[in-house]
């Protein structure tokens, strides 16, 4: 991982340093947080757990700043997903490549961020003919995964990334190779394959307040999202599910307290994410806790370990 040494001044030049530092961290997280509401649209390269993929994508912000999204994997087997303000309007399957389109543009808070990273300019590049800032998000513990991001100067879309573990091996990369700020067409925006409405709203309102919570969480992550539904089961049972996020990464977890099937204990990776299940008996009673989600597996296990009723 190429992280720069940080230089420090001495004494008052130290803190200007850091004060100078602190401002140009923030201009970028905000510039990153807000490049969800630009027009832009191009074709990337996705690398993960030894697989390589390519994807387009077109996004269109009207003059009310509503946004239009449309992702499209190129190779490999069919998926397309068409958004409306973040919502999935239709899909062509529950393909989990709609979090290569969300990692596009992060949900970020600058405060929420300095709880677990540090900002560091590497310097400038370009990406697919666009000049870049080049951005490594370093972990303060070793309880989340490093960044290296390149920036686009004009829009503050992330045109790549990589994804470092704790020993700085690489586990993901998104590149992008052709990218524009230009609006998409409507005709670029409509589903082209065999996109079919997604059951999203659906579930929502079949979905109460859910009675758990991850009782011990590394510092800045936050829960952004808690459901209890009963779709999830399959058979009509309630699986609770929350999400947390730390602003760069995130993790889900899903609580299956009337299991029917064997339950057992298992650890697993692929690329950047981790797939920890756990059983627990806080009341007599077996229940499986899964934690899925883009943290070290380490991390994943011991917040299983932690979930309880709220």
């Amino acid at each position: 991982m190429r992280f720069a040494p940080v230089i420090y001044g001495i004494g008052g030049l130290l803190l200007i340093t850091q004060s100078v530092q602190a401002a140009e961290s923030t201009d970028w997280l905000n510039k990153l947080s807000t490049s969800d509401k630009v027009n832009s649209q191009g074709s990337f390269i996705y690398e993960s757990n030894g697989n390589l993929t390519s994807h387009h994508i077109a996004r269109k912000v009207d003059s009310n700043g509503d946004v239009k999204e449309r992702f499209y994997r190129l190779d490999g087997t069919l998926y397309e997903v068409v958004r409306d303000n973040n919502r999935i309007v239709c899909s062509t399957s529950a393909d989990d490549q709609v979090d290569v389109a969300k990692s596009l543009a992060p949900k970020l808070r600058p405060d929420q961020i300095d709880k677990g990273y540090t900002l560091k300019h590497l310097g400038e590049s370009r990406v697919a003919d666009n000049p870049t800032d080049v951005i490594a998000f370093i972990p303060k513990d070793s309880y989340r995964y490093a960044y290296e991001m390149q920036l686009s100067k004009s829009t503050g879309q992330v045109l790549k990334s990589t994804t470092f573990d704790q020993k700085g091996n690489a586990l993901e990369r998104l590149q992008f190779i052709t990218y524009s700020s230009l609006a998409p067409s409507t005709a670029e925006l409509d589903p082209k394959g065999d996109c079919a409405p997604s059951a999203e709203a659906e579930e929502a309102s079949h979905a109460d307040q859910a009675t758990w919570a991850a009782s011990w969480l590394p510092s800045g992550f936050e829960q952004v999202r808690s459901l209890k539904s009963w779709q999830a089961g399959g058979d009509g049972r309630p699986v609770q599910y929350l999400l947390y996020s730390d602003g760069l990464s995130n993790f889900s977890v899903f609580v299956d307290s009337d299991s029917h099937t064997a339950m057992t204990d298992s650890r697993n990776q692929f690329g950047p994410t981790s797939v920890v299940s756990k059983r627990i008996n806080p009341s007599d009673k077996d229940v499986l806790i899964t934690v899925v989600g883009e943290v070290p597996a380490g991390t994943a296990e011991r917040i299983a370990l932690s979930v309880r009723p709220d």
